[in-house]
C-alpha cells in the first residue's frame, strides 16, 4: 500500500544531499495561490485516501486509471507539499502508483514543452490538457 508519508520520501531521497530542507514542507511564497503550508497536512491526507479507489488499485481500464490519475496529479499540484522540486516527484509518485495499478508509464515521454503548461491548466481545473499529456506516457493498447 502506498501512504502519504511515501511522497516525502519521493521528494527528499533525490535531494537530501542538496537541500537541507528536502522532503519537508514548502515554505510559503508570497502571492502564490498553492495550499497554504498549515492545511497542506489535512488536505494531502484527504487526497490520498483516494488511493484506496479500485481504480488505483489494479484492473481499470488505461481510459479509466487516466482520468484518475489526471484528477489525482492536479490535486497533489495544488496542494504543492515541497519548495522545489514538486513536479518530478508528483511524476515519481506517480509513476509508482502506475505500476501498482497495472499501467506502468514511460517517463522518459515526459515532454517539458507540453507537460508543464498541463500541470498549470490543471491547477485552473481544465485537466483536459493534462489527460493528453498523461495519455502519451504508455504506448497505445492492442485491440484483441
Amino acid at each position: 500500500m502506498i501512504v502519504d508519508d511515501d511522497r516525502y520520501e519521493v521528494e527528499q531521497d533525490p535531494y537530501q544531499d542538496v537541500y537541507t530542507w528536502a522532503g519537508k514542507h514548502r515554505m510559503s511564497r508570497g502571492g502564490n495561490a498553492f495550499c497554504y503550508p498549515e492545511y497542506i497536512e489535512a488536505t494531502a491526507a484527504e487526497l490520498f485516501r483516494t488511493l484506496d479507489q479500485d481504480v488505483f488499485a489494479g484492473g481499470a481500464k488505461r481510459a479509466e486509471f487516466i482520468d484518475a490519475a489526471s484528477e489525482f496529479l492536479g490535486e497533489l499540484n495544488a496542494i504543492h507539499c515541497f519548495r522545489d522540486g514538486n513536479g518530478r516527484a508528483q511524476l515519481t509518485f506517480l509513476h509508482l502508483v502506475a505500476d501498482r495499478a497495472g499501467h506502468p508509464m514511460q517517463l522518459a515521454r515526459v515532454k517539458r514543452k507540453t507537460f508543464l503548461p498541463a500541470m498549470i491548466a490543471s491547477f485552473h481545473s481544465q485537466l483536459g490538457p493534462l489527460r493528453k499529456e498523461l495519455a502519451k506516457l504508455w504506448r497505445k493498447e492492442r485491440r484483441r
